[in-house]
Formats: structure tokens, C-alpha cells, sequence
């Protein structure tokens, strides 16, 4: 399925068996770190980065020494977060070089939610 987003068409799902990874996340438990945040795409970055900060910022929880794991970020993961946390999943994408498919030189990647799935190995609630 394909949706809409301003021009760009995003991926909903993998769109076949090639496209689906078949190798588990290598990094930090947590699909917003590593990315830079905007305009409705994630840009990876390689590097101490949140995307959920909305600018060119650094993982509050590496600047407090302590390894990013979204399951125990209490900057971003609390309830009063989920309204805006459930509009980045189903708006926002990213291209991560994790899921880019072999051969392809360009991409228009999937939307968070799939990411998020496959960093964290289940669905954001």
C-alpha cells in the first residue's frame, strides 16, 4: 500500500521478500537515535543525534553517560507524549541503510512505524 505524504510516496509495508530485513538491529535499542528530525522525513545521521528533538541534538541519555534505550527514555517515552509519538509513526519516514534495498540507488523509505518495528522487534502501542 501506498500513501501520500505532501509529493512523496512512502512505503506503508515492505512491498516484497527482497525489501524485508533479515538481520536484527545492530544499534542502541531506540528507532529515534542516530537520526535528525524534520519536515516530515528522519535523516540519518551515524551518530549521537534525536530525532524527536526536532534539530541537530544529541540523545540526552548518552550526554547523561548512559546507553539509549528507548524503553527507559523518560525524555521522549511517557504518555503525555503518545498523541504526537502516534502522528510520527504513521507520518513521518526515514530511509535507514538497514532496510535499503540492495541495488537500488534511491529510496523513498518507510514510514517510523516500520522502523520502529524493526529496532524493536514489536509495535509502538
Amino acid at each position: 500500500m501506498f500513501l501520500l505524504l505532501g509529493k512523496r510516496i512512502i512505503r506503508d509495508e515492505y512491498s516484497s521478500a527482497q525489501e524485508k530485513p533479515v538481520a536484527h538491529h545492530a544499534g542502541p535499542p531506540c528507532p529515534f537515535y542516530g537520526f535528525i528530525g524534520g519536515n516530515g522525513v528522519f535523516v540519518e545521521n551515524y551518530g549521537n543525534a534525536c530525532a524527536l528533538t526536532r534539530a541537530h541534538s544529541p540523545c540526552c541519555m548518552e550526554m547523561a553517560k548512559a546507553k539509549p534505550d528507548w524503553d527507559k527514555c523518560s525524555t521522549f517515552n511517557h504518555p503525555a507524549s503518545t498523541p504526537i509519538l502516534q502522528e510520527i509513526m504513521e507520518n513521518v519516514v526515514a530511509n535507514p541503510k538497514a532496510l535499503w534495498p540492495a541495488g537500488k540507488t534511491s529510496w523513498e523509505g518507510v514510514k517510523i512505524r516500520v522502523w520502529f518495528r524493526y529496532v524493536m522487534g514489536r509495535d509502538y502501542p
